[in-house]
């Protein structure tokens, strides 16, 4: 039996993950000559800890993490541009999270789960603050209930909100889910 105090995950006290990406984009024109392509790398350093405590009807995790996010600087001038998935922009970003997460311990699997992020440009940018981030769920067993929010901290106020509602019959799924 677990006494009541706050425990380490797991017997880890932090968990440090380094992700090194390549991208490579090449577009095959009509023209031989006109074909161009982009390389680049990205890296990702993240940092996370979970602490826990187990009571008689649920388990509770509170999980904090911290990321830097590096995208270098690239030159887009001979690369076509069709959409925006075509420019990558250079990130140095901190991002930031704290993850709440409650589970049933009893056979209706119950679950809450209430996540707040956000991100830090370290780039001489004129909003260096990304929107606060809030995303909620709930979940039984037949019913999913999600909702998030972004609340821009420059402009002071919320610039979207999305709610959806699920529910998974024996024989059917219904879900609605409205934008805002």
């Amino acid at each position: 039996d677990i006494n009541p105090n706050i425990y380490w995950s797991y017997g880890r006290v932090f968990n440090i993950t380094q992700k090194i990406g390549f991208r490579e984009t090449s577009y095959l024109l009509n023209t031989p000559s006109k074909n161009e392509a982009r390389m680049l790398f990205d890296s990702r350093t993240t940092l996370t800890t979970k602490f826990y405590k187990k009571y008689s009807k649920f388990l509770h995790i509170v999980e904090p993490s911290l990321e830097y996010q590096h995208i270098p600087d690239t030159d887009h001038n001979d690369i076509p541009f069709f959409d925006s998935i075509d420019s990558i922009s250079q990130t140095s970003s901190i991002n930031y999270a704290l993850t709440n997460r409650i589970s049933g311990l009893n056979s209706n699997n119950l679950g809450m789960r209430f996540r707040v992020s956000q991100s830090y440009s370290l780039l001489n940018v004129e909003k260096n603050f990304t929107p606060l981030l809030a995303e909620a769920t709930f979940n039984s067993g037949q019913f999913d209930l999600s909702m998030n929010a972004s609340y821009d901290v420059h402009d002071g106020n919320v610039s979207e909100t999305i709610a959806e509602i699920k529910y998974n019959g024996n024989k059917y799924n219904f879900a609605a889910g409205k934008n805002f």
